[in-house]
């Protein structure tokens, strides 16, 4: 038992560290994103591929709607030119 949750924190830590390092890439450098998906993941407790996929879905559909209203804050936050 002990030896099991060692495992998880170095897991824990490596999964870190790659999603700080993934910053480096414009397109996934928001990290608190990527932590959030990170905890989504491991906190979903799924163990068959299905309940994998429906994360995944969950996620890439969280990121469109953050991307279309992003772009909705940015159509109303232009002034009108004069």
């Amino acid at each position: 038992m002990f030896m099991k949750s060692n495992l998880a924190f170095i897991f824990i830590g490596i999964v870190a560290f790659l999603i700080v390092i993934q910053s480096k890439i414009a397109l996934l450098s928001f990290i608190p994103g990527g932590f959030c998906g990170a905890a989504l993941t491991a906190a979903s407790g799924v163990s068959d591929v299905k309940g994998y996929l429906l994360v995944a879905l969950s996620l890439v559909a969280g990121a469109v709607l953050g991307y279309v209203s992003e772009l909705g804050a940015g159509v109303l936050a232009k002034k009108p030119s004069a």
